[in-house]
Formats: structure tokens, C-alpha cells, sequence
């Protein structure tokens, strides 16, 4: 059973500030409104405190805390959710905004990983890590510019480039470190082992880090993540197929799949309505198709295919 706070919310305010420093944190109601909403159409309820953590330390202190005085923790990256990932649903509750946790830690090419904090933005990532012809294999969601890496994970999203080829979020992560809801930091994958190394999620045991993908907070947050890496492409072809029917767009999918021809991204755009205005020619569905290979024989071949 959850306690209830006998606390007021300014003394929790005054608790939450001697953990992070004052400017860490917001309590006035015009700052607060500005966490009720995400990408989502969904409106949250204005939360008692916001407060940004800036490591896995401050983070621990928070959610011990919260145990202690008995008030409710939302998780919050960037706000780019479109299912509500980013707000609070209940009163008297206090978001976590990890967005000051934003350093890439280490790009690790001898074992091809990178390993950064959770409120790392995506295309900053992705720029990084093309100075050195690197990049994730999922390049991270259609929010990339806007979107952390850490609340990619927590939601386990799927939908963005390279995912047909790659899988999403899910398939990119090699370990983690979380701090659990009592505040105890503890660290899943390889890594959970001190002289292991980052280099594979399910090893000395099961999936641990499985549990805390997609569980948008509620098991932990997440506060430095080791993705793998993959080179940048040399050649690339780009293909877009528009249908009258989904019958044919479904078995054009379904004939490229079972060829072993599988694109590094392939989208689909449903109805007839996006099809045209996404490319201006009528259709019940429309496929875009990114190939990306090593070499430019390969991608004509396979494009041809």
C-alpha cells in the first residue's frame, strides 16, 4: 500500500531543492502547465514539482524521497511522446525530467557500442557519431530532433528508420543502468558484471534490461544506456510504390520479406488521403523503401530485385 504524503508541497519543494540546487527545479504554475501536455492529443494534470536531475545520484535521492514522504514520480525525456509518456496522471505527484542528463559518455569503436546519458537527443547522437562514420542501427524515432535516447527506450519505440532491417529501440541496447523505484542503482546487461564490459544485453543470466524497455518508468528509470553501433552506408537507394488497393501493397511487402530482400526501412503510408498528399498520386496505400549497403553493386542489384 502506497502511503499518503503528510507533507506539504512546499516542503517538498524545499527537499526536492537541496538534492538538485533551486534552479532545478520548477513549482510555479506557469512553469508547471508547460508539463501537462506531450506530442500526445492527451492533457495531464499540472504536477506539484518538476525537477531535473543531473545523475544517477540526484535521481536515487529523488525516488528515495518520494519513498520516504510518500508523493508520485513521472518519468519525462523530451515530451515527444504521442501516448502520453511524458505526463502525470495523477495529483500531488512530482515529474522527473532527465533532460540534463545529457552527455554521450563513450563511443566505443573497438566493440562498436556507444554509451550515453538518458537525455541525450537523438539527431545529436546521430551527428556525433557520423563524424566517425558510425551510427545506431535504429536511428531513433520520427522525433529525432526532439526525442532523448532515454525515453526512446523507456517506450520501446519502433517507428523510424531502419527499423525492417534493425528492430527498433528494443534490439539496439546492450546494457543499462537504472535506478529502481526504491532509488537503488543497479546495472542489467553485461555490464551488471564490474569487469565484464558493454558488449551483449542477455549474458550472465536472463534479459534483465528487457524489463525496463517499454515500461515507460514504472520498474525504473533509466539513466545511461550502451546502444550497438554499425558503419554508414557507402550507397544508398531510395524507392516509393503506390497502390490502388492494401491487397497489393500487403502482397508486394509480403514477396520482398520472404526474398530475404529486406530494406533497410520500408513504410508504409495507409489511406487514400495520405497516400495523395504524401505523394501526390491517388492510391489506397503507399510504400517507401530505403536500401543501404556497402556496396553501390549490391543496392542496384537488390533495388532491381
Amino acid at each position: 500500500m502506497v502511503k499518503k504524503s503528510q507533507q506539504s508541497p512546499s516542503e517538498i519543494v524545499r527537499q526536492l531543492e537541496k538534492i538538485v540546487g533551486r534552479e532545478y527545479v520548477a513549482s510555479d504554475t506557469v512553469d508547471l502547465l508547460a508539463y501537462t501536455r506531450d506530442a500526445s492529443p492527451m492533457e495531464g494534470v499540472v504536477p506539484m514539482a518538476v525537477v531535473k536531475v543531473g545523475d544517477s545520484l540526484e535521481c536515487s535521492r529523488v525516488l528515495s524521497l518520494a519513498n520516504e514522504l510518500g508523493f508520485k514520480v513521472y518519468v519525462r525525456g523530451g515530451g515527444t511522446s504521442a501516448g502520453g509518456g511524458g505526463i502525470a496522471f495523477q495529483p500531488n505527484s512530482v515529474i522527473l525530467d532527465t533532460t540534463r542528463m545529457n552527455r554521450i559518455l563513450e563511443i566505443d569503436e573497438r566493440n562498436m557500442s556507444v554509451t550515453v546519458q538518458p537525455g541525450v537527443i537523438w539527431s545529436t547522437l546521430n551527428e556525433e557519431l557520423a563524424k566517425r562514420g558510425l551510427r545506431v542501427p535504429f536511428m531513433g524515432p520520427e522525433s529525432a530532433y526532439g526525442a532523448t535516447v532515454g525515453g526512446s527506450i523507456a517506450l520501446a519505440s519502433m517507428s523510424s528508420q531502419g527499423v525492417t532491417e534493425s528492430g527498433g529501440t528494443f534490439n539496439q541496447v546492450l546494457s543499462l543502468e537504472v535506478v529502481l523505484p526504491t532509488g537503488e542503482i543497479t546495472r542489467v546487461g553485461s555490464d551488471a558484471l564490474p569487469t565484464a564490459g558493454k558488449y551483449a544485453r542477455v549474458c550472465c543470466g536472463g534479459d534483465f534490461a528487457g524489463l525496463f524497455i517499454g515500461s515507460m518508468g514504472v520498474f525504473g528509470v533509466i539513466t545511461e544506456a550502451t546502444l550497438r553501433l554499425e558503419e554508414l552506408p557507402t550507397s544508398s537507394r531510395y524507392i516509393g510504390v503506390v497502390f490502388e488497393s492494401w491487397e497489393q501493397g500487403l502482397r508486394f511487402v509480403q514477396g520482398i520479406l520472404r526474398k530475404k530482400l529486406t530494406p533497410k526501412s520500408l513504410n508504409i503510408t495507409p489511406g487514400r488521403k495520405s497516400t495523395e498528399s504524401s505523394w501526390g498520386v491517388a492510391g489506397e496505400c503507399g510504400c517507401r523503401i530505403v536500401i543501404e549497403e556497402p556496396d553501390d553493386g549490391i543496392a542496384s542489384r537488390k533495388a532491381e530485385a
